[in-house]
């Protein structure tokens, strides 16, 4: 709605559709309302256009002990509403009471023997210190209830002579019946009305009391003229709200467990008496513990003060941003943990290394907060800001919510000399020394490099000397000298000194298979060391399907003999069957004289690559000398490769033909 009326769908801005560089981008961007949830309308329903004003009454604690984190909700969330206000260029009023007259305050001032105002005025004082300490600001008024009898009573007077309200024993109700929109902003049904207070003095059990006539246990009082007393605790925030407010303003919030019956008295009397009273509710979800409602009746309650001293204000304000306003939220130290943690990521945002064009906008992070004050989607667009390296918006977003980047450190001097010195070496094309001053300042500590490079050439330096100094020259012998040692432990087998199991020379590591260790030999280049790596052949390991070479010593005495048939000392006569001799038309090594060896068949590598009647080393030697081409990729030229089987020729052997191979 505007000003009441519903806002068509159509009219209202989706995400990211103010233009970059746009006047929305720079400022708010007033052509899309801001909207909330009215819990009296069941909608959303928008504020009026900036710059307003908008006011807002938000009910405050009953102090009687330190506040619980659930307590924080309502005055964290109004003050976020508020500053995002004032960002989009509203005129904001916020008013938050303390109720400091209460049934509660009389109850737990009587167990510790001190007077109730004593224990009022020292549990306001430490609902002042802890909320301060969250680094949102004050509101703009912080009403008291014992400040506002005048006030209090008039209103009662009010509604008395219109009928709304009568005396009865000392105390003054509010006749229920008389006002036919109870229970509109709650849905209570009439069984949780009889609940209230039930009483032999009320006309009917739904009253409610607006002014109570003095108890005995009751050490605190004030003159009426109905009785020596007190006010109702319903009356206080209607009477404060319409002295700061007047009698008609914007907004009204607390946390959901106000609704009834506070809330809704609250409205009954103020617009009983002629006030308007507030046009939007808004509540906020409860904070949950062990799945129970955070609550000091209850007694599962952990203190502001005490998150607040373990986990730090900036971790609190994540987590609370983590959950729409609206929506109930779960106490856990998982959750604390890792809100902490964001909180730790954007405050140190700027250590991003560049910043990326891909990022949302400032049009979809106030799109976020404009419908119904999203904090959760907010929180989202916060993320893509850091991760882009938009340190601008991320500062802007973040000042909304109280929090911030950390500065960026400033570098000691001599590392500011060494950067600066490396940037003029770069831009003189001299690579050496711009090397030369990054190692030193790695060595200093002062810049992080993944490059494994960088931390050998780090260990030529100490505490940032360089080398040309006689300090860097001295510390560069020392580490030679430890890296000799090194290596030359790493050759005999055993790891480095000092360091069980280490990792290799210049960062590689030596994890692999059994049998797959580098073998290191020390070698001295110009007084540096470098590891001369190879491997044994026995600690080689084939790959699937793969041969492995062998040395011609290790292969078999067939293999390795002479071509001239003539056998080596001690070589064995092999007999022959005469096959050989028909169909080669030469010896085959088992005869005297020139001749080879009978082959054996050939090779899976060798099927198929030689035409019948033809040996495959003299033809394979043709082919070389024919095309110019060497070893079997001549042979698949001339053969049209491999093929299928049906393709290729029968299987070879040398002088036998296998009929199998067709």
């Amino acid at each position: 709605m505007v000003c009441g009326r519903p806002i068509p769908r159509c009219a209202r801005a989706r995400p990211g559709s103010c233009r970059r560089g746009s006047a929305p981008e720079s400022a708010s961007c007033s052509a899309v309302p801001i909207l909330l949830h009215n819990s009296l309308s069941r909608q959303k329903e928008a504020l009026p256009p900036p710059p307003g004003p908008v006011g807002m009454y938000v009910c405050g604690p009953t102090v009687y002990q330190r506040i619980h984190v659930g307590n924080a909700r309502p005055f964290i969330v109004s003050m976020w509403l508020k500053r995002w206000l004032e960002h989009q260029d509203y005129r904001v009023k916020l008013v938050e009471n303390v109720t400091d007259i209460n049934d509660k305050i009389y109850e737990a001032a009587a167990p510790q023997g001190i007077p109730s105002d004593e224990l009022a005025r020292r549990a306001t004082q430490w609902y002042l210190e802890d909320t301060d300490d969250l680094g949102l600001g004050r509101p703009d008024v912080e009403p008291l209830a014992t400040e506002h009898l005048p006030e209090i009573i008039a209103l009662i007077q009010e509604l008395i002579q219109r009928g709304l309200a009568y005396e009865s024993g000392g105390d003054v109700y509010f006749r229920v019946a008389a006002f036919p929109e109870y229970g509109r902003l709650s849905g209570a049904q009439l069984d949780d009305m009889v609940a209230q207070e039930p009483s032999d003095l009320k006309e009917e059990q739904r009253d409610f009391a607006l002014w109570k006539a003095n108890k005995p246990q009751e050490d605190t009082w004030w003159e009426s003229p109905w009785s020596r007393g007190r006010p109702g605790w319903h009356i206080e925030c209607s009477a404060m709200a319409d002295k700061h407010l007047g009698a008609a303003f914007e907004l009204h919030g607390g946390g959901l467990d106000l609704r009834f019956p506070h809330h809704e008295n609250e409205l009954a009397q103020s617009r009983g008496a002629g006030r308007e009273f507030a046009r939007i509710w808004a509540h906020n979800g409860m904070l949950e513990l062990e799945t129970e409602k955070m609550s000091k009746s209850v007694g599962n309650i952990v203190s502001l003060r005490e998150a607040l001293d373990t986990w730090g204000r900036e971790a609190l304000l994540v987590f609370f941003l983590g959950a729409h306003y609206r929506s109930p939220i779960a106490y856990a130290e998982d959750a604390l943990a890792q809100a902490a943690t964001v909180a730790e990521e954007f405050r140190t945002a700027f250590r991003v290394a560049a910043a990326r064009a891909e990022a949302p906008l400032w049009a979809d992070f106030a799109a976020a907060l404009d419908d119904d004050f999203n904090t959760q989607e907010a929180l989202a667009v916060l993320h893509e800001w850091r991760k882009a390296g938009q340190l601008e918006l991320l500062e802007r977003g973040l000042h909304v919510f109280g929090l911030h980047v950390g500065p960026s450190p400033e570098p000691p001097a001599d590392v500011a000399r060494l950067a600066e010195e490396r940037r003029g070496a770069r831009a003189r094309r001299s690579p050496r020394r711009a090397g030369r001053c990054r190692t030193c300042r790695t060595a200093s500590g002062s810049c992080r490099s993944h490059d494994p490079r960088a931390r050998v050439r780090a260990a030529a330096c100490t505490r940032g000397l360089p080398r040309g100094t006689p300090a860097g020259a001295r510390a560069a012998r020392q580490r030679t000298r430890a890296r000799r040692r090194t290596v030359a432990a790493r050759a005999e087998g055993s790891p480095a000194p000092g360091r069980p199991g280490g990792p290799a020379h210049r960062g590689r590591g030596l994890s692999g298979p059994p049998g797959s260790g580098r073998v290191l030999r020390p070698v001295s280049v110009r007084g540096r060391v470098c590891a001369g790596r190879g491997r044994a052949a026995s600690a080689r390991l084939p790959r699937p399907g793969h041969r492995p070479a062998q040395s011609r010593r290790d292969l078999p005495e067939r293999r390795r003999g002479r071509r001239d048939g003539r056998r080596r000392p001690g070589a064995q006569r092999r007999p022959c069957d005469g096959r050989c001799l028909p169909l080669l038309g030469r010896g085959c090594g088992a005869h005297p004289g020139r001749g080879r060896r009978q082959p054996r068949a050939l090779s899976r590598r060798g099927e198929g690559r030689a035409p019948v009647g033809l040996g495959r080393g003299r033809r394979r030697r043709a082919e070389r000398l024919g095309n110019g081409l060497h070893g079997r990729h001549a042979a698949r030229l001339r053969l049209g490769g491999e093929g299928s089987a049906a393709g290729r020729s029968p299987r070879v052997r040398r002088g036998v033909l296998d009929p199998a191979g067709g």
